[in-house]
Order: structure tokens, then sequence, then C-alpha cells
């Protein structure tokens, strides 16, 4: 409808399309940088990862695996490393949704208790009241 009025491609483009399709695009790109260090993980974990001499979290829990018992930190500091990184991009990309959302007056909006919620934890509250 826009073209039709005289608008031109990039305008349509660089005004309506871009600013809706940044806030998932940032959000899918740091969910899957969270998803690509834990494939990885796994992979180094089964030996399908790097080679030996270079160092990763999953071969360095499989590595370990037989020593949980006598010295638990070898398993345990991997792990919190790969569970803290993982952490870390999901709230990264939590915080910039809510970033770029809120200077476009967009997903952020006010629950029944007067509290700021992301789109993502309203569903969850609402479908939990369906039952």
């Amino acid at each position: 409808m826009l073209l039709g009025l005289g608008a031109s491609d990039r305008h349509i483009l660089i005004k309506h399309i871009l600013p809706n399709v940044v806030s998932p695009v940032v959000l899918l790109a740091t969910l899957n940088m969270a998803g690509a260090i834990l494939s990885l993980a796994g992979l180094g974990f089964l030996s399908l990862g790097a080679q030996p001499p270079t160092a990763e979290w999953g071969s360095m829990l499989s590595d370990s695996q037989g020593l949980i018992f006598s010295a638990p930190y070898l398993i345990f500091i991997p792990g919190i490393a790969i569970m803290i990184t993982v952490l870390a991009f999901n709230l990264l990309g939590d915080g910039l949704r809510d970033a770029i959302d809120s200077k476009s007056g967009g997903m952020a909006t006010r629950c029944e208790g007067n509290a700021i919620l992301p789109n993502s934890t309203q569903i969850l509250f609402s479908q939990a009241n369906l039952f």
C-alpha cells in the first residue's frame, strides 16, 4: 500500500520491515549461540569434537569422568563454565530484546502484579492459569 503512495522500496525496508525484524534476529542469534556451545560440548564429550591438543569443555568432562570420586572439581569446573556461558548468552539475548523492544514500545508489557515481564513469561503464566 505504501508503494502505491510513492514510497520507495528502500524506505519501506528501512522504516517498516527492519525495525520489526531486528528483535527476533537478535534473540535467535543469541539463543543459537547458546545451543552451539551445548552442541560443541556434547560432541567433545563423545570425542567427536576438536582433536586432543585443543582444550574443549566437553572433552574435559569426558576425560575426568573416571575421577569423579577422587577429584570432583575436574568435572564441576567445566560443567559450571558451560552452564554460566550458556546462561550468559540467554540473558544477553533477553536483555537485548527488552532494550530493543522498549525503544519501539514493543513486547514488554504490564502484568496483573504491576511488574514488567516479557511476553514469554506472561505466556507461561497465562498457560499455567488455564488448568
